[in-house]
């Protein structure tokens, strides 16, 4: 096993985390589905059955068309639910590697590209500015001696400016990534709270705290594409030149940089996490229903459809063509029924 050093630290913690969440999603939502798998399917089918026996006796006033909509909802349900190949090829797909990977290139949209020492795309940034900001802070430090502490002092303030901003974003980056493995493995759990009118709000929560967390890891990795750009443009001079003419000053620049970033990224955070709840108020728990409401209501729709060119079909055609092809049919019926009584008689001859 590779000991982390502090120049592969953010690639060999990230590329961790990633295959620790991967795991945990994947054992996490089996032991949950299998859990709930039988007691699920018990009462989907207790209550489609009492359901539908309660509306044919008359017992439930309800709608067979709600009827239908509830028994098609059930169904789906329980596919996402119980079904890790579904689940992980939509679901998991779209809040965690889609979120990921668009963060990613939006990263690189900035007009300024950030050297990337190892690694790539968001890790391999902060892992680079990472590297910047300590060999720089450890060539300041160099210069100090008993008579003269000033390099001290700035390279102190040089380490910490660029810590602030690289630990802020991947503290963030990371708790994104842990608390939506969190939430995906639970799915089987909240996604059976859609069945029952009392417990849609905890799916309504739900959604909306892994729409927040996924939209973390996208705003989030585009404002460190530009709080990366600003850090390297402070100090890469300084790295290039080996600190050479670092002054007792220079980490003001590096300083201001850091608080301006530390707040970007601080307030991106918050908007992302307001939007998830914002989305998740009344609404994830319908989408299903309304799905299905609308395919129902377009079944219903064609249907109409079907019967109003009848109508106009039949209005159009003349009655006495109508006629001859209800004389025609009738006509051709009893020659199918004569042939038949012939056959039927060479066959008894036979005999």
């Amino acid at each position: 096993m590779a000991i982390p050093t502090y120049a592969t630290v953010i690639v060999q913690l990230t590329d961790r985390i990633d295959d620790l969440t991967r795991t945990f999603v994947f054992n996490g939502y089996n032991t949950l589905s299998s859990v709930l798998a039988g007691p699920l399917a018990s009462l989907c089918v207790l209550y489609i059955v009492l359901t539908g026996f309660g509306i044919m006796r008359g017992l439930i006033k309800k709608p067979m068309e709600e009827f239908t909509k509830g028994a098609i909802r059930i169904g789906l349900v329980y596919m996402l639910a119980m079904n890790w190949g579904v689940f992980s090829e939509y679901l998991v797909t779209l809040f965690i590697h889609a979120a990921s990977e668009l963060g990613a290139d939006l990263m690189q949209a900035t007009p300024f590209d950030v050297p990337v020492m190892t690694g790539h795309g968001v890790n391999g940034g902060l892992q680079s500015v990472l590297i910047e900001v300590v060999r720089v802070g450890s060539w300041t430090w160099a210069k100090a001696s008993f008579k003269h502490w000033a390099p001290v002092f700035t390279a102190m303030m040089i380490y910490l400016s660029g810590l602030a901003v690289v630990g802020l974003a991947l503290f963030e980056i990371i708790i994104a990534k842990l608390m939506l493995a969190i939430c995906l493995c639970t799915a089987p759990l909240f996604l059976c709270f859609t069945l029952f009118d009392k417990t849609r709000s905890f799916f309504d929560r739900w959604l909306g705290t892994i729409v927040g967390f996924s939209l973390v890891l996208v705003l989030v990795s585009t404002v460190v594409g530009l709080c990366l750009h600003l850090i390297h443009w402070a100090i890469g001079g300084h790295y290039l030149n080996h600190a050479a003419t670092v002054k007792a000053v220079d980490w003001i620049p590096v300083f201001l940089v850091a608080c301006l970033c530390v707040m970007a990224i601080l307030e991106v955070t918050g908007i992302a996490k307001s939007i998830g709840g914002t989305c998740s108020t009344s609404n994830g728990s319908a989408m299903v229903g309304g799905f299905l409401g609308g395919a129902m209501g377009a079944s219903r729709t064609s249907g109409s459809l079907s019967q109003k060119a009848m109508t106009i079909a039949k209005a159009a055609v003349p009655g006495s063509v109508l006629g001859n092809l209800s004389h025609i049919r009738g006509q051709a019926g009893q020659q199918s029924q004569t042939a038949m009584s012939g056959i039927r008689h060479n066959l008894g001859g036979k005999e």
